[in-house]
């Protein structure tokens, strides 16, 4: 008996897709979409998506290219862990537009500073990941900078610091930050070695924060 699986959708994109033009048909494709990737599969076949929706080809390629045209998924490449070049629709777009609504401050123009610097931040950690991040990674980095108010940059420093180290975790980026914040360091140690950022961290097992 197979286990039952679960989409995870923030909530913010139910409430808030049609402001974002999105179709009640472009949304539906869309949740299909974040459930393929929920199942390891970046990039689902056009035939897979009109299979589990019942809909014609014609309906497909129109709510893809609907999607793609306003800007609200793209198609990218990466290695995958074969490292052999794939395809994936990145959501990146989707929540740099979600968190372009909640910018409710005067100055638009510094608000559109702060969303490409988050957007940044989003795409930095799936190219250095070779991956698509999942809905619930996504909102861990977003609560990076709307709840902990880290810094995009300090958190792009953190990724590098992390991949130095090979640890390829949100769980561990979380942890320099930490403490970073503790040793009250608004900026990483962009000189230092991977070696000596292990030295500044209390030792830790890579294989505890690697993410499930």
């Amino acid at each position: 008996m197979k286990a039952e699986r679960y989409t995870v959708l923030r909530t913010r994109i139910l409430e808030n897709y049609h402001q974002l033009d999105i179709s009640n048909n472009e949304m539906m494709l869309l949740i299909h979409i974040v459930s393929f990737q929920a199942q390891g599969e970046d990039f689902p076949a056009l035939s897979r998506l009109k299979e589990r929706m019942n809909y014609s080809d014609t309906e497909i390629y129109a709510g893809i290219e609907g999607l793609i045209d306003k800007n609200i998924i793209q198609i990218k490449t990466h290695k995958n862990q074969q490292g052999q070049v794939a395809e994936y629709y990145s959501l990146a777009p989707l929540y740099y537009k979600l968190d372009q609504l909640k910018q409710v401050d005067n100055h638009e123009q510094e608000a559109r500073e702060t969303a490409e610097k988050e957007e940044s931040v989003f795409n930095l950690i799936q190219d250095e990941f070779s991956r698509q991040l999942s809905p619930i990674e996504y909102q861990t980095v977003a609560e990076w900078m709307t709840k902990d108010h880290f810094d995009p940059d300090t958190i792009k420093e953190a990724v590098k610091e992390a991949v130095l180290n090979q640890a390829y975790s949100l769980r561990y980026i979380n942890r320099i930050l930490i403490d970073w914040r503790k040793k009250g360091k608004k900026t990483a140690f962009r000189h230092q070695s991977g070696d000596d950022m292990a030295n500044k961290l209390p030792p830790v097992s890579l294989e505890k924060w690697i993410d499930d």
